[in-house]
């Protein structure tokens, strides 16, 4: 029981640091499900419009002598379109992304000042990148319409990162989490009171998904095979009466499990339309992300030396996690 919840074996503070997230983790796979499950089919029959218009064709031309006479004739050109869905994107989900985004990315800068020189310059990287996509120059905050504040704010997450991780290496993890946090929050301050824009939120949030999509692409690849890993320690840790082997059993249950993931994605890319039961790709992948946190700590002993999972392996996974979750449920 100790290793299903090995974080109750960690100091108080780390531990419900991890609990806070963890609840946070479930609340967006449950919000994931309830968007897709209560928002209209982009594949569902849209209301049709059709719209008739006359012109006149010449269908041939008779010569008389010098001139060429057109015989005209009525044609009728009928358009046919579709109707948009009447239900658009939800501005509060919208507030919700940006803001579960804003906390991820507050959390991931935290943890990249702890990594390894090479580990915290390619987050600071991602930083870096994620502000630039964000197009604060198109926002015209304070009727500002050039580069000033994402060269601002670019500067003081670069010497603010460089600073906890060169200079005050014994600032605590809460410390550190404020500051960033503070930068953010001053950041979607202006955004939201000083852009002079229309719906600088919703406009931020269009621009500035690259970065997170990117990230949430890398942790699903990053579980994608944990099914199998799992199966693997389920079979290894039961041993036969006869000393046997149990790889007969995993190749089978491997086999069909990707049988089952091939034909899913048949049926998704309409090669197929057999009516069968097939896997949902997104409850997979909630299953996938869960068995995930037990998956990443033990491949954590590799990566030791980068980053120790207790606790910012573990922090940065879930992060991650949310990250992604709450990206599929906008």
């Amino acid at each position: 029981m100790n290793n299903l919840n090995f974080w109750n074996q960690w100091r108080r503070r780390y531990g419900s640091i991890y609990q806070m997230l963890l609840f946070v983790f479930a609340i967006s796979m449950i919000y994931s499900f309830y968007a897709q499950f209560n928002t209209h089919e982009l594949s569902a029959p849209l209301e049709t419009v059709r719209k008739t218009e006359s012109i006149e064709l010449s269908l041939k031309n008779v010569h008389d002598f010098v001139f060429d006479l057109p015989i005209p004739a009525r044609t009728y050109v009928v358009f046919q379109g579709f109707l948009a869905l009447k239900a658009g994107f939800s501005l509060g989900s919208t507030y919700l992304l940006i803001a579960v985004i804003f906390c991820c990315f507050s959390m991931l800068m935290t943890i990249s000042t702890y990594l390894s020189r090479l580990w915290f310059m390619v987050f600071q990287a991602i930083f870096v990148v994620w502000i630039i996509t964000l197009k604060l120059q198109y926002l015209k905050i304070l009727g500002v319409d050039n580069q000033t504040f994402t060269f601002l704010f670019v500067t003081l997450i670069l010497l603010i990162g460089y600073y906890f991780h060169s200079f005050n290496k014994e600032a605590g993890l809460f410390k550190r989490w404020m500051v960033f946090a503070l930068l953010l929050m001053v950041l979607m301050t202006l955004i939201v009171l000083g852009a002079t824009i229309e719906a600088p939120v919703v406009f931020m949030a269009h621009h500035g998904i690259i970065v997170p999509i990117i990230l949430a692409v890398i942790f699903i690849f990053n579980i994608a095979y944990e099914v199998i890993l799992h199966i693997l320690y389920l079979l290894a840790s039961k041993k036969n009466k006869d000393e046997s082997s149990n790889l007969i059993h995993f190749i089978i249950i491997c086999l069909l499990y990707f049988t089952y993931l091939g034909l899913t994605f048949a049926r998704n890319e309409f090669t197929i339309r057999w009516d069968i039961v097939y896997l949902n790709e997104f409850i997979l992948l909630a299953i996938s992300a869960v068995l995930g946190i037990w998956g990443f700590k033990k491949r954590s002993e590799l990566i030791e030396k980068h980053l120790t999972f207790r606790p910012l392996g573990a922090y940065l996974y879930l992060v991650l996690a949310i990250l992604t979750f709450s990206l599929i449920a906008w």
